[in-house]
């Protein structure tokens, strides 16, 4: 069984607060826009058939995922650190992306190789 979804996307908003604890004692708030666009996602898993041929389980460990999400963009505000974090959106998006891409695979395998031979039962 195969699974794709493709051209996801999602715009999210946040706010933000910050306070360092040590010198030189800074703290505030600000926002960020997240804008994910043109992500795609695949799942599959082999099937066990019975003698007819009709399928009856999911073969356990046989789930494959592969996630490509694209973010966009990354905007913060927010006075100085929200400058800051701009000026590292490039890496923040790219560590954003791949933490996000290990969790929806990480997700999507388990929840596939848990519930799939319920849903080909019913």
């Amino acid at each position: 069984i195969t699974g794709l979804a493709y051209g996801m996307g999602v715009t999210c908003h946040a706010r933000y607060r910050y306070r360092t604890q040590s010198w030189p004692h800074f703290k505030g708030d600000g926002s960020v826009k997240v804008v994910v666009s043109d992500s795609q996602m695949v799942v599959s898993a082999d099937v066990v058939s019975d003698e007819e041929q009709v399928p009856v389980a999911v073969a356990e460990g046989s789930a494959v995922c592969r996630a490509k999400i694209h973010f966009h963009s990354v905007d913060f505000s927010g006075g100085i650190v929200g400058w800051i974090l701009n000026l590292l959106s490039r890496t923040i998006k790219k560590s954003l992306s791949s933490e996000l891409n290990k969790v929806l695979c990480d997700t999507l395998t388990t929840a596939v190789e848990v519930n799939g031979t319920g849903l080909l039962a019913s």
